[in-house]
């Protein structure tokens, strides 16, 4: 049992002092029983003995608020100065002790660990945060709540890719995957005329000028977007709170990329939102772009969603149609042996994975490529069709899949 006097500190680590010794106990899972126990010892003793306890290093999951603790106590260090005292001190367990020694005011231990890993004011004239250097185009993608939200082009060894920042305008660093940046003058020209750029836009958006249309989609949510060229559109979100605009997220590209990613719940772009988005949560944009004549937006939502008639798939390809497989609708529920032909089947093991049939395959009079899926515990076999933009699930009968995989063992016989 754990006396009322321990303070916890770190998971289910809790610590206690008595006059000059300190002592600790380690919960068990669910707090259950106590699995290690650090008896009383003088200070120096005792950080040692945490040290020992968890080998892993630091990950960054400390707030800004939590180091505010820190930086109230000790002036010296510097909010921006968060990610050099996590790498110096190593370890979260510590930093977590530290942090607790500061806030049940136990100068004697937090003293000993500033000492420890130097982390004197006369030593905090050294730390010096790693330059951010070969960064270009960069772009202004979000604003929440007053924090803004960049991207840029960044080179590595071999090839250039995108890397997402945040930085707060008239300060000498950024962040860049949790970590602190120095940055140069030069690149705080970039996020300067990024954030002008933006705002440029935004204002844009609300008066409805330089061709972008707004939708609404209730008193304080707004989807504004406009035809860069064929299917390359500019979309921003907007979030009112008093009329003002609390959020605003840009993001250019294809209207199946962006609807994708649209996350209307959230009302924000992200990476998992795909599936979550149905015909109803984006009709507003639907109407909108049907008031403001914009037929490819219209046109590109309502296939997206298996809405569009044959007519406004024609439309689509007639205008877009040869960079890309073209578009196209199932005109069947359920396919059976005389509706498909199978002119060629690739069956091969992908490691982690398991066996892939590949096929090309004449349907509905089109000749078109499909992967075929065995049947599982829960899902009957199918094919499945990668036209222009979206995955289509194609419904077949079991005499189906028993000749597609008795083509596939007279094809592949190994």
């Amino acid at each position: 049992m754990i006396g009322k006097n321990f303070i916890k500190f770190y998971n289910n680590w809790y610590y206690a002092r008595s006059g000059h010794l300190y002592e600790a106990r380690e919960k068990g899972k669910n707090g259950i029983g106590i699995t290690t126990v650090i008896e009383k010892t003088d200070v120096k003793n005792f950080v040692g003995k945490i040290m020992e306890q968890v080998c892993w290093r630091f990950t960054y999951n400390v707030s800004d608020k939590d180091f505010t603790v820190i930086t109230e106590k000790y002036s010296w260090i510097k909010p921006y100065h968060k990610e050099i005292v996590l790498r110096i001190i190593g370890k979260p367990i510590l930093f977590w002790l530290f942090l607790s020694a500061i806030k049940e005011n136990d100068t004697a231990l937090s003293e000993y660990i500033i000492d420890r890993f130097d982390l004197t004011e006369k030593n905090s004239l050294n730390w010096e945060l790693e330059k951010l250097e070969g960064l270009n185009n960069v772009e202004m993608k979000k604003r929440d709540n007053g924090k803004n939200y960049y991207c840029g082009s960044k080179i590595g060894k071999t090839i250039s890719f995108q890397v997402d920042l945040e930085y707060k305008t008239g300060e000498n660093f950024c962040i860049m995957d949790n970590k602190r940046y120095h940055i140069s003058e030069e690149l705080k020209e970039e996020f300067l005329q990024a954030e002008q750029s933006f705002d440029e836009k935004l204002s844009e958006v609300q008066s409805e000028k330089g061709g972008f249309c707004l939708a609404a989609f209730s008193p304080d949510n707004y989807l504004a977007y406009k035809q860069i060229s064929l299917n390359n559109y500019s979309f921003i979100l907007i979030v009112k709170k008093d009329n003002e605009i609390v959020y605003a997220e840009s993001f250019t590209g294809g209207i199946t990329d962006f609807l994708k990613k649209f996350d209307f719940k959230k009302w924000c772009i992200s990476i998992t939102a795909f599936g979550e988005l149905s015909y109803s949560d984006i009709l507003p944009l639907i109407v909108s772009a049907k008031e403001n004549g914009d037929i490819f937006l219209e046109y590109e939502i309502r296939y997206y969603f298996d809405k569009a008639s044959q007519e406004e798939i024609d439309y689509l390809n007639n205008i877009d149609g040869e960079s890309h497989e073209l578009r196209f609708a199932l005109k069947k529920n359920l396919y059976d042996i005389s509706d498909i032909i199978i002119e060629n089947i690739d069956s091969h093991v992908i490691k982690w994975y398991g066996r892939v049939y590949n096929l090309d395959i004449v349907i509905d009079g089109e000749k078109r490529n499909a992967r075929f899926h065995l049947k599982t515990d829960d899902t009957p076999a199918y094919l499945s069709l990668r036209p222009f933009g979206k995955i289509i699930k194609c419904n077949i009968t079991v005499r189906l899949a028993d000749k597609i995989k008795e083509l596939s063992k007279v094809q592949n016989p190994k």
